[in-house]
């Protein structure tokens, strides 16, 4: 069966591959040489389109529908050899579905809300991404070798 999604414009994946860059939306509209309320417009359609909520979640829409439209941004990046734990991995992917800090620490017994957020800095700094939109979309392009400290996945 086919998904209900249209694929975003040129517009929108212009505005994608600046805020994987790591760039906030003010940076990511001079970029794209429009205001920054046209560059929030993109953003409001392309979220809509996808059905999800912000940039780090239409990054893994994007990656899980259409990974083609991903390959010209992935082309230049290396692959990173990096040290995260089950934990942080999976804390930057749930991110990236739309999952907040407070239900995941509801979901784990003995993790707090700060000991999330704290992983996720963490993520974000090892992977050497600005934000969490850059860390999802680097998590998820399968350019990364990840040595397991033995922490268990979120389930």
């Amino acid at each position: 069966m086919e998904h209900p999604y249209k694929a975003p414009t040129p517009q929108q994946m212009d505005l994608i591959r600046h805020a994987i860059g790591g760039h906030e939306m003010a940076e990511v509209a001079r970029k794209m040489g429009v205001t920054l309320n046209t560059a929030k417009t993109h953003a409001c359609a392309l979220y809509k389109r996808l059905g999800v909520a912000g940039r780090p979640q239409a990054v893994a829409r994007i990656h899980e529908l259409w990974p083609e439209l991903m390959e010209d941004i992935d082309a230049g990046m290396p692959r990173l050899r990096v040290h995260l734990s089950m934990l942080e991995l999976e804390v930057v992917r749930r991110l990236g579905y739309g999952e907040q800090f407070k239900q995941m620490a509801k979901r784990i017994p003995g993790v707090t809300e700060d000991m999330l957020k704290w992983r996720a800095k963490n993520a974000y700094s090892t992977l050497q991404a600005a934000n969490g939109t850059q860390a999802v979309h680097v998590s998820i392009r399968g350019k990364l070798i990840v040595a397991n400290s033995g922490l268990p996945a979120i389930r």
